[in-house]
């Protein structure tokens, strides 16, 4: 049987993402909406449905799951229903979050390693096709079939942990305006999407500074974009409650840790005064 804790800071991002949750959750009033961006297998819905559960039960809640890997969601689906989780109230998009709407590449994994990710390198996919003297007739066969290049990826997830195979598939893409644009106000946004918040999120900030209350952001790539994202939405007056900085280490009066991405959770003051 699995067992929960309470989790403290030692846990890092992990704490971080509850931390968002709770005030996020304190925040609203009758109703709860919390979109995730780069669901991966549900695991940010789950916690925040157990916690209004167990918190704010009579809150009306409903979530929205942003998920392109076909492998990942059936991984969500499993860990829904494992958790009494009644699907009615997620919707699941199977698709990419990118700044366009064209179907674009996307690095799909089996194995839940949290690194799948809109692949942006052709030039790497043409000279992988090239050095291996793949046909151009035989991918363009697996696209109209498949769907995939059928060209196989080595994610490397660091810490000296041994690769993981991926393959380059095209997916759906949807953009962050058209997901939010005609929704009420969103409580809870949740984003992890592997460097693709770059492209999305300044284009989007006046529409996000409308509609989103809560905003927990993972950020990739290194400290100057994260100090990128960080600077965005300061001059945009967001509240930025924890900034930690990727593959960092950190040193509290009550516990130590490192983390691997970095965490940005920021309230929205525009909703300070008006919880509904």
């Amino acid at each position: 049987l699995r067992s929960t804790q309470r989790p403290n800071i030692n846990n890092g991002e992990e704490f971080a993402e509850w931390y968002s949750i709770h005030k996020s959750v304190e925040s609203s009033n009758k109703t709860f909406k919390m979109i995730s961006l780069g669901a991966h297998t549900g695991i940010p819905i789950v916690n925040a449905y157990k916690y209004i559960q167990k918190f704010k039960p009579t809150l009306e809640h409903n979530y929205i799951a942003v998920e392109a890997d076909e492998n990942m969601i059936k991984i969500m689906k499993e860990n829904l229903k494992e958790n009494n989780i009644n699907l009615d109230n997620i919707s699941i998009i199977e698709s990419a979050i990118s700044h366009d709407s064209k179907p674009t590449f996307f690095a799909s994994s089996k194995v839940p390693n949290g690194m799948t990710q809109v692949y942006y390198n052709k030039d790497a996919i043409c000279k992988f096709i090239k050095d291996n003297n793949i046909s151009y007739q035989q991918v363009a066969e697996s696209l109209i079939k498949e769907c995939t290049t059928t060209i196989p990826l080595n994610m490397d997830r660091g810490d000296g942990l041994p690769m993981d195979r991926a393959e380059i598939k095209i997916v759906s893409s949807i953009t962050l305006s058209n997901l939010i644009k005609n929704k009420e106000i969103i409580d809870y946004l949740e984003i992890d999407i592997q460097g693709t918040e770059y492209h999305i999120i300044p284009q989007n900030i006046s529409l996000i500074n409308d509609k989103v209350r809560w905003i927990h952001l993972g950020t990739h790539c290194g400290h100057d974009y994260h100090n990128f994202m960080k600077e965005t939405f300061n001059k945009n007056k967001w509240i930025i409650h924890i900034d930690w900085l990727p593959d960092s280490n950190y040193k509290t009066p009550t516990g130590d840790f490192k983390t691997s991405d970095g965490v940005l959770s920021m309230q929205n003051p525009r909703f300070i005064k008006n919880s509904h």
